[in-house]
């Protein structure tokens, strides 16, 4: 079995920080543009992803999870990230969110 990272939690505000090739775990709301592209965006932060199968659809205006590698630097503005899973977290409570990934980050970083 290979050893796949689970992602660092990042929130879209701070995806700058980190460079070309991080695995990263990002939060927003999912469009899907064309095929197997998307946009995931939050509080006007906009990321592409690019996924490795079709975009599910049904996914389109709600708030999902996605765990991918940042392909390259941003380009007009946009970083792009290489997605490997998408779900569904309508459930979750940005706020709450938000506070636990700042914590979570801050001890790691320490």
């Amino acid at each position: 079995m290979t050893d796949i990272p689970s992602g660092k939690l990042v929130l879209l505000r701070d995806l700058h920080k980190c460079r070309k090739g991080d695995t990263v775990r990002i939060t927003g709301i999912w469009e899907v543009q064309e095929g197997f592209t998307g946009i995931l965006s939050y509080e006007g932060i906009e990321v592409e992803v690019r996924m490795d199968y079709q975009a599910d659809i049904s996914l389109n205006g709600h708030l999902v999870q996605c765990i991918g590698e940042i392909l390259e630097e941003p380009t007009f503005g946009i970083l792009r990230i290489n997605g490997r899973i998408l779900r569904n977290v309508d459930m979750l409570d940005m706020e709450l969110y938000e506070k636990v990934t700042d914590l979570v980050n801050k001890t790691l970083n320490q």
